[in-house]
This record gives structure tokens, C-alpha cells and sequence, in this order.
């Protein structure tokens, strides 16, 4: 059975080795470079790519966390409950709703 990539959890662990890779990548720069200008410029450059890497992540898993976020707790298996992608489209719904600057269809 193939599972569809945005049913799937968000890969958190990924986001925080990303931040253990900066940590580590500005300990050796600055343990190993010696000119104050050659260092501020590595370090700069490893926090701006480590940063569009965090926001690469951040645009993979945007839809899995919104949908992490409208799951039920695990405990609940009522039935009635809507289903995760009509919640994440109704809340994308409500959330362009709310920008435009009509107002919101009357739900039936």
C-alpha cells in the first residue's frame, strides 16, 4: 500500500540535525580560522545556507504539520470526525477567507 507523503509525519529529527550541523559547522570555523574577517564571512554563509535549508524543510513539511495539527488524539476512533485533508482544506479555506477582503461564503 502506497502511503501518500503528506499522511506521513513531519520529519522533525531532520530540522533538528540541521541545527546540530550549524552548531557544529560554527564550532569549527571559529576554532579553526584566524583572520576575524575570513571567519565572520564563513560564518555568515554557513548560518544563510543552513537557514534556506531550514526553510526548504520547512516548505516540504508544511502540509504534514497542518495535518499533524488537525489530527484527533489517537485514543478516538469516532467516525464523525472530519476527514484530515477536508479539515486542512477548510482551514486553508478560512485562512483565505480571512485575507480577502470579501466576506466568507455562508456554509451549508
Amino acid at each position: 500500500m502506497h502511503v501518500h507523503p503528506s499522511e506521513k509525519k513531519p520529519t522533525w529529527w531532520q530540522l533538528y540535525a540541521l541545527g546540530v550541523i550549524l552548531v557544529a559547522t560554527i564550532g569549527v570555523i571559529e576554532t579553526s580560522v584566524a583572520n576575524d574577517s575570513a571567519r565572520l564571512a564563513l560564518e555568515l554563509a554557513a548560518v544563510a545556507l543552513v537557514s534556506l535549508v531550514m526553510l526548504g524543510w520547512l516548505r516540504i513539511n508544511r502540509v504534514r504539520i497542518d495535518l499533524a495539527q488537525a489530527r484527533p488524539p489517537r485514543a478516538t476512533s469516532d467516525t464523525t470526525q472530519p476527514s484530515r485533508i477536508a479539515a486542512y482544506t477548510q482551514r486553508q479555506h478560512d485562512r483565505a477567507a480571512a485575507r480577502s477582503r470579501c466576506p466568507p461564503r455562508a456554509r451549508a
